[in-house]
């Protein structure tokens, strides 16, 4: 039971309470193995590093808290979840890239928006947007292949954003 209990206990990140990125590595492996569809979403919050220079790192701790319960409240029971490191997240979707996207675009209008973070004296409002890179998994493609797909297509929103343009890329 011990050995359990460490198990579960370090396969998830100490801040968020989603799966680390070790676990959610090896759970993408089996996923691959098994050759059926795969999307992966990788999730960058927007303007992040604003958020801890402006009101310090407790409130971004906060709001990584709080925006990961979103993400997980959004996701379906076979979607996997984990925080894929500092603002970014990453979901392994079992679906075609077309249906994945109807899935991130509910995750991104239920996670994103207004959250209200407890300050010291008032409450603190921030307005919270996200880059979201979609890539599905090609035959015989490598998981550090795919992952590299995804994290591409989320820097090429990240840098539409900043621009004004659209959110969602595949």
């Amino acid at each position: 039971a011990k050995l359990e209990i460490a198990e579960e206990t370090a396969s998830r990140d100490a801040l968020t309470g989603l799966r680390n990125r070790v676990w959610m590595e090896a759970q993408i492996e089996r996923r691959m193995a098994r050759n059926g569809p795969l999307t992966l979403a990788i999730v960058d919050i927007d303007s992040f590093k604003a958020v801890n220079d402006e009101h310090g790192h407790l409130v971004g701790d906060e709001l990584l808290r709080m925006f990961a319960g979103e993400l997980q409240s959004a996701s379906r029971s076979t979607d996997l979840i984990g925080r894929w490191g500092g603002d970014e997240f990453i979901l392994a979707l079992e679906c075609r890239l077309e249906e994945a996207k109807t899935q991130i675009d509910r995750l991104n209008a239920w996670a994103c928006g207004s959250y209200k973070i407890g300050g010291s004296v008032v409450p603190i409002e921030l307005k919270v947007e996200a880059s979201i890179g979609l890539a599905e998994r090609s035959p015989d493609e490598s998981m550090a292949a795919l992952l590299a797909r995804a994290d591409s297509e989320m820097y090429k929103l990240k840098n539409a954003a900043r621009n004004g343009r659209m959110r969602l890329r595949s």
